[in-house]
This record gives structure tokens, sequence and C-alpha cells, in this order.
């Protein structure tokens, strides 16, 4: 009987080993849509074997633990090229907003106009008595100071604009940088012994990858877990446990600068600029 008892308690232990193998592939199954899921799998290891007369006898299988299919280096690669991929397209942006204002294809742009205004004049140089030429000459001096003026009105609109993005994207920066530390703490207080918080892990990562999308970071892991992340001139974003403020001050030409908020209150402005955020970059 004991022979029996032993043999159905492993193969019991077996049959829950292979139910929660199936229920980390539900959860993959799941979360294939999940915006930064990682597929996690369950690291199986064989029991401590018995000792016996004839040699050692193995007592079944055993989960060990649930581990993220996930590559360190790999992520750390995405994250840099990320920077690199928002701040090329906030700078495409911003030059395509300029194109749409000094827009020629419809014929009455700057160069239209300032076009019109020396061919006037060298009408008036070849006839300065004329008439017509100097009434010309008005006519198109008058579009062409117009054009200046629209065209100045349409830049300093722009920059308002681009202002109250960056206003937004940092908005978004500290938003995410609070995030992080609720993760960090929340990944440090899961993980005891073996276990690991994948779930959190992910969402860590793709808060990391969000972030790196608006500004420059550099991020390192801990032994406790906990992500640490750095901007412009080595100044803390997050720690463990704790995050710094980012803001807005407007320099002397009018406009928006990025700060860094001390825990006095003191400002320190940052020389890499953020980067529009999807949410909230222009259309």
């Amino acid at each position: 009987m004991t022979d029996i008892n032993a043999m159905m308690s492993l193969a019991g232990q077996a049959l829950l080993t292979q139910q929660q193998a199936i229920n980390v592939t539900s959860h993959n199954i799941a979360n294939v849509n999940t915006p930064g899921y990682s597929r996690q799998q369950l690291i199986m290891t064989t029991n401590t074997p018995l000792d016996s007369a004839i040699g050692p006898i193995g007592t079944g299988v055993n989960g060990a633990t649930i581990e993220r299919v996930y590559d360190r280096y790999l992520s750390a690669q995405i994250n840099n090229e990320s920077q690199g991929l928002g701040r090329w397209d906030a700078q495409k942006d911003a030059v395509a907003l300029v194109e749409m204002i000094f827009n020629e294809a419809n014929g009455s742009g700057l160069n239209e106009a300032m076009s019109k205004f020396w061919n006037a004049w060298q009408s008036l140089t070849d006839d300065p008595g004329g008439t017509t030429e100097r009434q010309v000459l008005v006519t198109v001096s008058r579009v062409l100071a117009t054009t200046f003026n629209q065209l100045d009105t349409d830049l300093s609109q722009s920059q308002q604009n681009l202002d109250l993005v960056v206003q937004g994207t940092v908005a978004d920066i500290n938003r995410l940088s609070e995030q992080l530390v609720d993760l960090n703490t929340k990944i440090v207080s899961s993980e005891t012994g073996s276990l690991s918080a994948n779930d959190y892990r992910d969402q860590r990562e793709l808060v990391l990858k969000q972030l790196s999308e608006m500004i420059d970071i550099t991020s390192f892991e801990d032994a406790t877990g906990a992500v640490s992340v750095s901007v412009t001139a080595g100044l803390p974003l997050v720690t463990a446990e704790h995050s710094w403020q980012l803001s807005t001050e407007t320099n002397a030409v009018g406009l928006e600068e990025v700060v860094w908020v001390d825990d006095d209150l003191s400002l320190i402005h940052i020389s890499e600029p953020t980067r529009p955020s999807k949410s909230s970059r222009m259309p």
C-alpha cells in the first residue's frame, strides 16, 4: 500500500505541476495584446530523490518558479533607440509645422511675395516716372508687409503651441516617475526568495520605454530589484522610493525651458529638451 500511495502522490504532484504550466500558458494567451507584456514560462525541476538500496529513486517534478522570457540587453537597446526615435520624431513634427507655415505650393507664400516686390522695383528702375510702376510697387510692398506680419503671427502661435506641448510632456514625465516609484515598491515587496514579480516588471519596463521616448534617461536596477533613473547631468529622477519633479520656466526670450526641481525647491535648467509624448504631440 505504501508503494501505491507513493506512486499516487507522485502522479498527483506531477498533475498539479502540469496544471500550473497550463495556467501560465493561459495567462500568456490572455495577455497576447497587452502592451509591454513578456511571455512567461514555468521552470520545472525534479524533486529531491530518495535513497534506496538500489540507488536514488526519483520523486517526481515540481514547479520551481515562473520566469519571464526576457532579454535585459535587448530591452536596454530598445530604450536607447527609443530616445533617438523620440528626438527625431519631435524635430520632424516641428519642422513639418514650419514647412506648413512657409508653404509655397499655393503661389502666395513668402518667396512669391518677395519675387513680386523685387520685380516691381526692377520695373520702376526701368521707368522711374511710370505711374503704373509706382502703384504696382506700393501694392506688392503692402502684400509683402502683410505676408511678413502673418508669418510672424503664425510662428508666434506655433511657438506657444509647442510650449504647451512641452508643459504637457513634463506633466507626463512626472506622472510616469511616480508610477516607477509605485512599481518599485510593489516589486521589492513581492519578490521574496526566488519569487519574481513578472507582471509588475513588465509594467515597469513599459513605463521606462515611454519615459525614454520623452527625455534622455539613464537607468539601472539595484540588488533589491528597484530601478533608479537619472536625466541630464546625472540629476536623479527616480530612486527606489522617491521621485523628483520636472517643471518649466520661461527664459529671457519668452520660451519654455525644462528645469529639475530639487527637494528644497531650487531649480536647475536641463539642457536636453523634452520630446512630445504620443498623447500630447501636436498633429
